[in-house]
């Protein structure tokens, strides 16, 4: 039987609401940004991971022992999105965890009126660059920002932002790519 958008856009909803007010009741803003960044995290590992993903889709696995595999595989994780993610295997749901993500950055951004801005540069920040980046973002989101910082190397220099699904690449490397592919035209 075909499953209905709204019901599966309720069971993403409500995912995402008890695994936010979990996180946000054990440790505040702090627990909630905790949360993000190991959801990222467990479906990047899903996503990669031929053999785990094997496995969860294998009806030949019981629920519980679904549960048990994600459970033990993601230990180390936020308690209360390691007991989500196992509801969700037991369900045989996991194929709605990057969306369950998606629909937690919502919350994130509606209850705590915070937007997570990705700043990727080669070297790490100092705290004056910042303090500049972040009232950069802040102003033009017009919203309070807290910054998720990576080191990436292969981007030379410059900077690599994303927020709400828009990306600004001012990175050496594509600098230099778009420079190689405009001679090539030539």
């Amino acid at each position: 039987m075909p499953t209905n958008r709204l019901v599966v856009k309720g069971q993403i909803a409500t995912y995402a609401q008890i695994l936010f007010d979990a996180a946000f009741n054990a440790g505040g803003q702090d627990g909630v940004l905790e949360v993000r960044g190991q959801a990222a995290e467990v479906v990047s590992a899903i996503r990669e991971n031929a053999e785990l993903k094997s496995v969860l889709a294998d009806s030949a696995y019981t629920p519980e022992q679904h549960a048990s595999v994600i459970k033990s595989v993601f230990a180390d994780a936020n308690l209360a999105l390691v007991e989500v993610l196992g509801v969700m295997a037991e369900r045989r749901e996991t194929a709605l965890l990057p969306h369950v993500r998606d629909a937690y950055e919502g919350l994130i951004a509606s209850k705590l009126k915070v937007c997570v801005v990705s700043v990727t540069t080669a070297v790490a920040l100092d705290d004056r660059l910042r303090e500049v980046i972040k009232r950069k973002a802040e102003s033009g989101l017009g919203m309070n920002v807290v910054l998720d910082e990576r080191i990436d190397e292969s981007i030379l220099g410059g900077i690599v932002m994303s927020a709400n699904g828009e990306r600004i690449d001012a990175s050496v490397q594509t600098k230099v790519d778009n420079v190689r592919e405009a001679l090539k035209r030539v």
